[in-house]
């Protein structure tokens, strides 16, 4: 994964884990691009953020969490790091933290 979009991505796991809840494992851009701890980390935000999202959006943001999970336990490697969705998946992640931070709007 390019340096900037791990280091987006470790900011934006650190953001909505400010309380602590989650392994601080994915706090560190290093930690991205490597196995299946890309698909891990979305997984475990998308299961944070949908507790904060309205209902359909929730019941979405659970069908992702769960496909994560499949990518996690057949340890599935990650899109090359050099292609655009990792970019996008950030992207639509921290659009999903600003609405749930938002009540939902």
């Amino acid at each position: 994964m390019r340096k900037t979009i791990a280091e987006d991505f470790a900011a934006l796991y650190k953001k909505i884990n400010a309380d602590g809840a989650l392994d601080d494992f994915f706090h560190h851009p290093d930690s991205f691009g490597k196995g299946s701890n890309d698909f891990a980390a979305v997984m475990l935000l998308l299961g944070k953020l949908s507790l904060r999202l309205p209902s359909a959006a929730a019941q979405r943001a659970k069908r992702a969490e769960a496909l994560c999970r499949q990518a996690v336990d057949a340890d599935i490697e990650p899109l090359d790091p050099h292609r655009p969705e990792w970019e996008l998946i950030q992207l639509l992640m921290a659009a999903l933290a600003d609405c749930a931070a938002h009540g939902g709007r």
